[in-house]
């Protein structure tokens, strides 16, 4: 039954690879990042929920970003332990609540990415941090929309990822 479901993910996986490993026109470098987020991917596929839950929001991040930060770093053990560590009240730093608050994330940075025109444009943010400054300046019809939703994630109180009624908050951005 194991080999079954290795190999399912697998075959979920396999188009993934081959987007990773044969976009045109890319340079070593990300060549470079793309196998190793590859070899990630294959690594960490069934092993860890919550690394997953991160590397689904840090994927819908990087649809945007002309060079996003490697997912190795992005989703590291600590790096979710320190995202775990701001969840509200301690008791409910668990999986469930925190692989909710990366859903919640991830449909908020969704969002943000349709109504952006760079994220459908062949000119993207240039790298995360600059992505990320532009979803907090409110200074944009998306930037508000982006920060009215990471403030009904953060406060607990979005209906589409299991968070309303838990308590759990989050006082702080998680990047």
């Amino acid at each position: 039954m194991k080999v079954t479901k290795q190999i399912s993910i697998l075959f979920c996986l396999l188009p993934v690879c081959l987007v990773l490993l044969q976009c045109p026109g890319k340079s070593s470098q990300n060549s470079l990042e793309s196998q190793q987020a590859l070899v990630y991917l294959l690594q960490n596929a069934e092993s860890n929920p919550v690394k997953n839950s991160c590397l689904d929001f840090i994927t819908v991040e990087s649809t945007c970003i002309s060079s996003p930060d490697s997912t190795i770093f992005s989703c590291s053990d600590s790096e979710l332990a320190r995202i775990r560590q701001e969840i509200l009240p301690e008791p409910l730093q668990t999986d469930e609540i925190q692989i909710a608050f990366f859903k919640c994330w991830s449909n908020c940075n969704v969002t943000y990415n349709t109504q952006d025109a760079r994220c459908s444009d062949t000119i993207k943010y240039s790298n995360t941090s600059v992505y990320r400054q532009n979803q907090k300046a409110g200074t944009t019809s998306h930037s508000i929309s982006w920060g009215l939703c990471m403030q009904q994630c953060n406060e607990g109180n979005s209906d589409s990822e299991n968070l309303k009624d838990t308590g759990a908050t989050y006082p702080g951005q998680p990047f």
